[in-house]
């Protein structure tokens, strides 16, 4: 609760990682971290987040909209009845990279009448990928969030990968920066 007496809503954000015309291994290791924290800790919405990423390999549903329905399937009536309330449920699926997730995500909010510097704002993703979220959501909004890790376990090549992605992802994420230029310069010079 606030000085003031009001609370401060409580919204949880779960991001996707992969999906085709089915959730990822590790995406469902999201939502299946996300069940469980709401059962504990409830919140008062919670935020599915990921567009269409592979539609040359036959995605034709948002990551967002699947997991909606991995939801719906799993946090059954057992669930619901520990918690407080039923969450209301917002999903975001215009996006293809954590930056438009979080950009949509806050944008969605405002429209419903949300500031998310006064939300306690939770996130649920692999912890590798939290890394990032955290950090986009602090210099981007100056807000801190909760990370909520899914643990999703792989192999060392597989996580060696994923840091590797992620660096040079955070280098040039857009395509235009020092990265680009670099091999640029190389290829012509």
């Amino acid at each position: 609760m606030r000085l003031d007496g009001t609370y401060q809503p409580k919204v949880m954000i779960v991001f996707s990682l992969d999906a085709t015309d089915i959730l990822g291994t590790d995406t469902e290791a999201n939502m299946l971290a996300a069940i469980q924290y709401q059962t504990k800790n409830p919140c008062n919405l919670v935020v599915f987040t990921g567009g269409i990423f592979n539609q040359d390999k036959g995605q034709y549903r948002s990551a967002a909209r699947m997991m909606q329905e991995f939801w719906g399937k799993h946090f059954r009536t057992g669930h619901r009845a520990r918690t407080s309330s039923t969450p209301s449920i917002l999903i975001e699926e215009g996006s293809k990279t954590t930056r438009q997730n979080i950009a949509n995500v806050v944008r969605q909010l405002a429209q419903r009448g949300y500031d998310i510097r006064d939300c306690e704002v939770y996130v649920v993703s692999e912890r590798w990928h939290l890394m990032g979220i955290a950090y986009l959501f602090k210099r981007l909004y100056g807000v801190r969030v909760k990370c909520v890790p899914s643990n999703f376990r792989e192999s060392l090549i597989g996580i060696c990968g994923r840091v590797i992605r992620l660096i040079l992802y955070r280098l040039d994420s857009k395509g235009t920066g020092w990265l680009s230029r670099h091999k640029i310069k190389r290829r012509g010079g």
